[in-house]
């Protein structure tokens, strides 16, 4: 009987502690790379290579991204700005952060796709170091959307991972 009168505060206390954490609604977690994916480096077919960012404030998942550098935050907000909110949060389900390094340019990388509808909606968004030139690629019913800023390096930063996912994907 002694034991139950003890265990009665304690589950008390994780009940509350349980719905403020609620109430707050940010119950995100920023998973890092493991060592072993952090020290895996994928040849791109066009040159290049793709690694996951293991350093602050790269590392990590899409929307920690945008938290965590003010900058990009900024250009994340004013390109999404009209579209839905999987996208301006950029939540649904996603791979770490990963870097596309080639001739001297790095390119944070990064995707995800809508919670539930990852066979119809997904994106891309590339970041140029150490200018910040940003830009997204939506993926939508089949058909695809380009906003921000584009280059020749970010064309082949999205190959690359294109390449790469789809070849982890096949059986």
């Amino acid at each position: 009987m002694r034991l139950w009168r003890i265990e009665w505060p304690f589950a008390l206390i994780s009940l509350s502690n349980a719905a403020a954490a609620n109430e707050s609604g940010d119950e995100r977690v920023n998973l890092l790379p493991t060592e072993q994916e952090l020290a895996r480096r994928d040849a791109c077919p066009g040159g290049g290579v793709l690694r996951y960012a293991g350093d602050p404030p790269y590392a990590g998942l899409p929307w920690h991204l945008i938290e965590s550098v003010p900058a990009i935050g900024r250009q994340h907000a004013a390109l999404s700005r009209n579209e839905a909110p999987w996208i301006r949060k950029l939540s649904g389900p996603a791979r770490p952060v990963r870097i596309f390094e080639h001739d001297g340019v790095n390119v944070v990388l990064f995707d995800l796709c809508r919670p539930h509808r990852c066979d119809a909606e997904s994106l891309y968004g590339v970041i140029v170091l150490p200018s910040l030139d940003y830009g997204l690629v939506l993926n939508e019913q089949g058909r695809s959307r380009r906003l921000g800023s584009h280059t020749p390096v970010t064309d082949a930063a999205l190959a690359c991972a294109k390449s790469i996912d789809e070849r982890r994907r096949e059986p």
